[in-house]
């Protein structure tokens, strides 16, 4: 899997009302399955998402660099039971 920094997340992102992207874009810019982050909206491991009245889910780039920001670690003793 591909390393991406926070701030590749929000690269290209439009400068709109909250900055949301599709579940598609996400799991592309972070090398994901859109499946995994499906799994984890499921079992509630995974940042808020916005369900449009299409049907398309939608992620706040703000929330998801909060989120990669709480799982960056300098050494794997730090990793505790963070998910």
């Amino acid at each position: 899997m591909a390393v991406v920094s926070v701030n590749e997340v929000v690269a290209g992102a439009d400068s709109t009302v909250s900055q949301l992207v599709y579940e598609d874009e996400l799991s592309n810019r972070l090398g994901l399955s859109p499946r995994t982050f499906q799994g984890w909206r499921v079992d509630g491991s995974c940042h808020l998402h916005i369900k449009t009245p299409q049907g398309r889910i939608r992620y706040d780039v703000d929330q998801v660099n909060n989120w990669l920001g709480d799982r960056t670690h300098c050494s794997t003793s730090e990793y505790g039971g963070a998910t």
